[in-house]
């Protein structure tokens, strides 16, 4: 994917303000959402890059003066990398979770008040090797729902070059 397309599928989910904002990237893999992240984001903010694999971390190089990048090498699930989040980007990894609704129940704890969750997924039902608990737009509103975000909107979609399916973009509300 292209670093436009990845913007373009996750900047109408990022709040139009001047005032610094603090993010994190769960699964963050080499960076290309977090570039896009951060080529949105206000002067000032800063990103947490979180990934389990430390070589992908180290492929991060975010060409920003005006937003701080920091990784974190771990697993993005035991959410011991930060609290009080103005905004969480989930790109391609809510699909290797499991328990989808108690995953989503605790990054909701760790927002703030006005939070928001960005979920970047593929449009797809049924799993396979690359994607073990798949999560379509139509489950994500419901889990989302059960996990206490007040809405789930979608924001846009592509195609994956890989197989066409489709990958969407949503935000969840507080």
């Amino acid at each position: 994917m292209e670093i436009s397309t990845a913007i373009r599928l996750i900047e109408k989910g990022v709040p139009g303000s001047l005032e610094p904002q603090r993010w994190a990237d769960l699964g963050a893999g080499d960076g290309l959402f977090t570039s896009a992240l951060v080529s949105i984001l206000p002067k000032g903010s800063s990103v947490v890059a979180v990934d389990k694999n430390m070589s992908s971390l180290k492929s991060i190089q975010i060409a920003s003066g005006h937003t701080g990048v920091t990784v974190h090498l771990g697993d993005f699930t035991t959410l011991t990398w930060g609290r009080n989040f103005d905004g969480i980007l989930m790109a391609n990894a809510l699909h290797f979770v499991q328990e989808q609704t108690d995953f989503l129940m605790k990054l909701r704890s760790t927002l703030s008040h006005s939070g928001q969750l960005l979920i970047v997924e593929y449009e797809r039902r049924e799993a396979n090797r690359w994607v073990p608990y798949p999560i379509s737009l139509g489950k994500l509103k419901e889990t989302g729902a059960t996990a206490g975000f007040s809405s789930v909107e979608k924001l846009d979609e592509t195609r994956s070059i890989f197989d066409h399916a489709i990958i969407y973009s949503a935000c969840l509300l507080q």
